[in-house]
């Protein structure tokens, strides 16, 4: 609009040298001319003085908006605007949308998507203008801001009897855990009603003069490697959002019911969280949300060259395509795949489809 007026006006003092010359006129002329130059050398000058930041909450729910305000810091710089490119992209649809934003002080444009992710909002092509809205000046500000959208859960209800950990090959035991593996002790404690007869430590029980129960330890082996392969391509929004709930639905299950498991994903690198408390499952959680989808090699190749042969006691895999011959015989291994097919849940029959988890 600047621009427009300036040139417009440019045209007139032009258009009025030439049908009645005077020195007047041309000063006028000249005047309006250099303006954008000096404006532009004192805006150059200057250019560090300018500020972006953008403010917006940092979670939020699917489908309710946000408002994104973007602020702009110049002081008292004789400058006209400052135009912005502004990107929104969902970490896990790979949606992503651009504006292009001309700011005084402040804008705020809303946010709102259907689907789980994070949303990394990020400003390219910064250009601050003299006031005449004609020569630009390059700025190297590039404030970031991320808005994680967090997925909605269902409940899960996992059968840990159907596939036995692999007690034989642990190494390490949970110390503030009590399991089903009586070769390691968690705590040794007096008999209480309802106690097996099995658990009693009779030789100690002897010495005490009274019924003395051992508790088993539980092997970390038993946790789960619940991995997320992230190589889909381009598929539908709506089914990466259903793979993505699923898997978030499903941790949360095993942490309701106090089981460890590592959570564990791929993008550039294999990606991996260890959970095994309730309070770690947020932070784990917002890690995968904001790890954005790949093509190429899949996560389960990916795995095998960088880390080996998974040696989790058992595995939960999510992804839209069977993982590696290796990575399946690992370790007892439920594969859940998002797409068409009788052993694949869709969108709409997830929370039905994945209502009961077992091994068998």
């Amino acid at each position: 609009m600047r621009r427009g007026l300036w040139l417009c006006f440019a045209a007139l003092l032009l258009l009025g040298c030439l049908l009645q010359p005077s020195a007047a006129l041309y000063a006028c002329l000249g005047g309006w001319l250099a303006l954008p130059l000096l404006s532009w050398g004192i805006v150059w000058f200057a250019r560090k003085r300018v500020s972006l930041r953008m403010e917006a909450v940092s979670v939020t729910e699917k489908g309710k908006a946000v408002l994104l305000t973007v602020r702009c810091g110049r002081g008292c710089l004789p400058c006209g605007n400052v135009s912005v490119c502004l990107t929104v992209e969902n970490s896990v649809t790979g949606e992503r949308v651009q504006e292009k934003m001309f700011l005084q002080k402040e804008q705020t444009v809303a946010l709102c998507s259907d689907f789980c992710g994070c949303l990394r909002c990020s400003i390219q092509k910064v250009r601050l203008w003299d006031v005449c809205g004609v020569l630009p000046v390059p700025l190297s500000c590039r404030p970031e801001k991320r808005v994680m959208i967090m997925p909605h859960t269902f409940p899960v209800e996992i059968n840990m009897a159907s596939a036995p950990a692999q007690c034989e090959d642990c190494r390490e035991y949970a110390q503030d855990r009590k399991g089903q593996d009586r070769t390691e002790t968690y705590q040794l404690r007096d008999y209480t009603a309802g106690d097996s007869i099995r658990q009693i430590h009779w030789k100690l029980s002897s010495k005490r003069g009274h019924p003395v129960v051992r508790e088993a330890a539980c092997p970390m082996d038993q946790s789960l490697l619940l991995f997320v392969d992230r190589t889909w391509g381009s598929i539908p929004p709506a089914q990466a959002d259903a793979i993505m709930e699923a898997a978030v639905s499903v941790a949360q299950a095993l942490s309701e019911l106090g089981l460890p498991f590592r959570l564990c994903w791929n993008d550039d690198t294999i990606q991996m969280r260890v959970v095994g408390a309730a309070e770690e499952l947020p932070e784990a959680v917002a890690a995968l949300l904001k790890s954005r989808t790949v093509r190429g090699e899949s996560g389960s190749s990916l795995y095998l060259s960088t880390c080996g042969i998974p040696t989790a006691g058992r595995i939960l895999f999510f992804g839209t395509q069977y993982p590696e011959e290796a990575f399946l015989q690992a370790a007892p291994c439920k594969v859940l795949l998002c797409g068409m097919g009788e052993a694949c849940f869709t969108p709409e029959t997830a929370a039905q489809a994945l209502r009961i988890l077992s091994w068998s």
